[in-house]
């Protein structure tokens, strides 16, 4: 498909006579613009490029549209039904069908013999009224709205109107030239009105007044036979050659015209004009007017807008081009006017029909009906319902949108399983009584694919078939097993909605035991365990275990028994299986099996020590301290040494270890047991322990860290060292054996850092001892380490220079020299420093007095109002007074007696503290009269 927009001029317009004028057009095109109100030939109007209207033009290859070939999967968009005009005289041909007009109530035909008949919407037989026109064949038919009037015209010239409601109600208007139309005022039955084309090309409007006197309105003449005239609603139309015109008969003002395409053959113009009117809702203000039409191989989309506050009309048209090696013969809406339907009459005979949208253009015949000419193709169309009444000389062809049900149908006669499916599927509800409905349809295709083998395609579809039907499901499931298939299926079974039978789910089940294991184990974990009986499961594995001692299989059995609520069970099982071990503990914790394991702490801890100590202090209540302790502790005790029990007493220390850095609260009781272990496997951790407040029996932590040491084999030098130093620190801060300690110091080991800062911190007057040890020591090392860091210390008990002057003479010490030559240096320095520190204190020291005095001499403004705090009088200049920082003032006098009432108060006070008469005097005497505000100092004190 080739499709070319084209630009298109705006819609043909012409003027029209007055009301109670008549005047003809000129034959010439002219528009009308509301811009500005004047109509413009179309020269003019060309070249201002504006346009409101629509020119397409489509060029289709027949091939590519065909819904024959490739595109018979495609359900089609219409159906048709094929029926015999229920009238004997047409069945038997000797009557044919000239011109046929639908209204919502019935089907009127006009013959070529000249007879009108009236069938009811369904098609059968009401009406009819011979020899209308005798020898003369219906040309055109017209019925009023409310379905009581109905016209027809000939070429004898006559126009004859009757009532199908009352059978002497007929009215005839002769004309002076065949009548090729005519076309009814919708509201013939108040304003009597008939609109007729006649064959010398004049369009009038008659009329049945009062004592039925009947008069003629001229519209206008034309040069060429009028092909059709409609009225619709306010609006009249009539076509001609190549031109189709409209007027708002209310307004009787300047109508619209539009110029048709001139068609390629001239025999064209000889082809029937068919007109379908579309009944569109009302939109705010506008009232619509939309009708399609077809002549000369082209179809003419097009509604009119009536608005009714600014009283103008405007048109849009779409004029769609689409070349076929046939001419249409009429067009309508379809989909609510989102595509367009045309038929179309090949030379042999057929009928086609032709769906068309912009994305789309299906293609087709309508079959078992053939038509020699074009006028005897009709087509008409009820649009709120969209159907299409088609009729020939002698048949009547109903269409009408496929049904969900016509397209599943279409759709399994060609095969198309899939696609009918999904179609059905999607569609479900609708075809539920159906014998196309989802399951009905599913389980044939399902059942056909089984016998061929295509167990995917099963697998693919089955889903949507069963849905929630569990009966389905366990049928197709039985035949998977049956044929050995089943892993093809199981990942598709269901669990929930629907739940199948529990007979199903342990049937299958079963079956993988037996043939694969890994997939049994895989769904045993997947499912819900609640979908099966799981006794029946687990006897069935253990059997299997029986028979075949799998290993793989215990857990399994495990698994079960845990579904099972057996946990005593399963717990063993997973206690005595290497793989599972790491999911015992979560499952200790999951079912709250602490009560279980409660004496089994050393097998737990041998399994995973970390997961264990987890467990064991997070769930303190659950496990109790003293339980535990009493497993791993009380049982062995420490007096053996074999690998067991050093194990044992391994895990205790990791379990009270962890616990205490947890919680130390839980193992306050435990603390000579804790400090034993921290002796004996982990003396790192030992000083630590031993510098914090524990509650532990000192001289029992001493004994045992001593004992430690005495053991055999002999403690590493770190382990040594730890030792020692929990020693000196246990001695030292709780027995207050400093000079013990100072002797492990000095003597075990050799630590001058931690010597210093012992003497430094329990007790100055050690330094001498230290001197003395240092010098007495044939340590060479501490004495050179001791000499090198004592320069910077200073007490009242020594001096540096007093090492020194301990050194025998006779002691050779290497690098003495320097480490005089810095004792000096440091001692030196020591007193240089503190006599510039003395230096700098003084200096700042006057300053700052200095700076108070100038404070206190400085003058404060005294206001004019302001009042002795004392007698509470003015202050006057003129008598000395007293002004302190906080702007209270005194009379100096007042200030006075202020004060001796205070000494007084200070006097009785000393007495009250048992102070002799001649202290209180002496302090009398010796006390200065305090220069500070005596009302902030009271306020303060208080």
């Amino acid at each position: 498909r080739i499709y070319k927009k084209k630009k298109m001029k705006k819609m043909d317009e012409g003027p029209y006579s007055e009301e109670g004028e008549e005047e003809e057009y000129t034959g010439e095109s002219s528009y009308y613009t509301e811009s500005d109100g004047e109509y413009k030939s179309d020269e003019e109007y060309e070249t201002e490029g504006e346009t409101d209207s629509d020119n397409r033009e489509y060029i289709s290859d027949d091939d590519d549209f065909d819904s024959e070939g490739e595109g018979d999967d495609i359900p089609p968009p219409l159906k048709f039904i094929l029926k015999d005009i229920p009238i004997k005289t047409i069945q038997n041909q000797t009557e044919a069908v000239s011109a046929v007009e639908l209204s919502e109530k019935f089907i009127a035909i006009g013959t070529y013999q000249g007879s009108l008949y009236i069938l009811a919407i369904e098609g059968q037989k009401a009406y009819e009224f011979k020899n209308v026109h005798p020898g003369n064949m219906v040309n055109d038919i017209s019925i009023d709205a409310e379905g009581e009037y109905i016209a027809s015209c000939a070429n004898d010239g006559r126009v004859v109107v009757r009532s199908l409601l009352k059978s002497s109600d007929v009215t005839e208007f002769s004309m002076d030239s065949p009548v090729v139309t005519c076309a009814l005022d919708p509201q013939y039955k108040s304003t009597h009105r008939l609109l007729v084309g006649l064959q010398n090309g004049e369009v009038a409007v008659h009329k049945v007044g009062v004592f039925k006197i009947k008069t003629k309105k001229k519209v206008i003449q034309e040069s060429h036979p009028i092909k059709k005239v409609c009225w619709r609603n306010n609006h009249i139309m009539w076509i001609f050659r190549g031109y189709i015109r409209i007027r708002n008969w209310n307004q009787q003002r300047n109508g619209l015209q539009i110029k048709l395409p001139e068609p390629e053959n001239e025999d064209y113009y000889q082809l029937p004009v068919n007109v379908t009117w579309v009944d569109k809702p009302k939109e705010g203000n506008h009232t619509i007017e939309e009708f399609y039409g077809t002549n000369l191989g082209t179809i003419l989309h097009c509604d009119i807008r009536y608005n009714a506050e600014t009283k103008k009309e405007t048109v849009h048209r779409t004029l769609y081009k689409i070349t076929e090696t046939t001419p249409f013969c009429g067009a309508a809406a379809f989909n609510k006017g989102e595509s367009i339907f045309y038929l179309t009459l090949a030379k042999n005979g057929k009928i086609g029909f032709r769906v068309y949208s912009p994305e789309s253009h299906l293609k087709s015949d309508i079959p078992g009906v053939m038509v020699q000419q074009y006028q005897d193709l009709h087509l008409r169309t009820l649009s709120f319902e969209e159907k299409y009444y088609i009729f020939t000389s002698n048949k009547m062809i109903v269409g009408s949108k496929t049904t969900v049900f016509d397209n599943v149908k279409h759709l399994v006669e060609r095969k198309n399983f899939p696609a009918a499916l999904e179609l059905a599927q999607v569609h479900k509800q609708e075809l539920e009584e159906t014998e196309y409905s989802l399951t009905k349809l599913g389980e044939a295709y399902l059942t056909n694919l089984m016998s061929q083998g295509k167990y995917d395609w099963v697998r693919t579809y089955l889903p949507s078939v069963a849905d929630k039907d569990k009966d389905i499901w366990q049928k197709y499931i039985l035949e998977f097993i049956d044929k050995h298939q089943l892993e093809t299926i199981l990942p598709q079974i269901p669990q929930e909605d629907p739940q199948l039978n529990a007979t199903m789910y342990e049937s299958i089940l079963n079956y993988l035991l037996q043939t694969n294991i890994n997939l049994f184990k895989t769904y045993i974990k997947e499912w819900n365990p609640k979908i099966y009986d799981i006794k029946n499961i687990l006897h069935c594995v253990q059997v299997k275990y029986e028979n075949t001692q799998d290993g793989s299989l215990r857990e399994l059995i495990a698994l079960l028994h845990e579904y099972d609520e057996n946990y005593a069970s399963a717990l063993d099982l997973y206690f005595n299986m290497t793989g599972e071990k790491l999911y015992l503990f979560d499952f200790i914790e999951k079912y709250n099996l602490f009560a279980h394991v409660s004496n089994r702490v050393s097998e737990l801890l041998d399994i995973d020590k970390d997961r264990c100590l987890d467990l064991l202090t997070n769930h303190t209540e659950e496990i109790p301290v003293e339980d535990v302790i009493k497993q791993l502790h009380d049982k062995l005790g420490f007096s053996s040494q074999s690998t067991s029990q050093s194990r044992k007493q391994i895990q205790l220390l990791d379990y009270m270890d962890r616990l205490h850095r947890k919680n130390e609260a839980l193992v306050e009781e435990y603390h000579d047991l804790l400090l034993e272990l921290y002796a004996q496997y982990r003396t790192s951790e030992l000083v630590d322990f031993v510098t914090k407040p524990r509650k532990y029996i000192v001289e029992k932590a001493i004994a045992t860290c001593r004992k430690q040491l005495e053991r055999r084999p002999e403690p590493s030098k770190e382990n040594a060292i730890n030792l020692y130093k929990a020693i000196v620190f246990l001695q030292a801060d709780h027995l207050g054996l400093y000079e013990e300690s100072l002797n492990i110091i000095v003597d075990k080991l050799s630590d001058v850092t931690l010597a210093i800062k012992h003497v430094n911190e329990k007790d100055s007057h050690l330094w001498k001892e230290l001197i003395k040890k240092a010098v007495l020591s044939k340590n060479d090392t501490f004495l050179q380490d001791l000499m090198k860091d004592i320069g910077q210390y200073f007490s009242n008990e020594f001096t540096p220079l007093d090492l020194i002057s301990e050194l025998p003479d006779d002691r050779e010490i290497h690098g003495l020299r320097d480490y005089m030559s810095g004792i000096i240096r440091a001692h030196s320095l020591q007193f240089s420093m503190n006599d510039k520190s003395q230096a700098i204190l003084m200096e700042d020291t006057q300053l700052q007095s200095k700076t108070f005095h100038k404070k206190q001499k400085k003058a404060m403004v005294l206001s004019t109002n302001a009042i002795c705090v004392g007698c509470k009088h003015l202050i006057k200049t003129s008598k000395p007074s007293i002004v302190f920082f906080c702007n209270h003032a005194f009379h100096k006098d007042c200030f006075e007696k202020t004060q001796e009432v205070i000494q007084e108060s200070g006097r009785r006070k000393y007495a009250k503290n048992k102070k002799s008469k001649q202290q209180s005097k002496h302090v009398d005497e010796a006390s200065p009269l305090p220069m500070r505000c005596p009302l902030c100092e009271t306020l303060s004190k208080k």
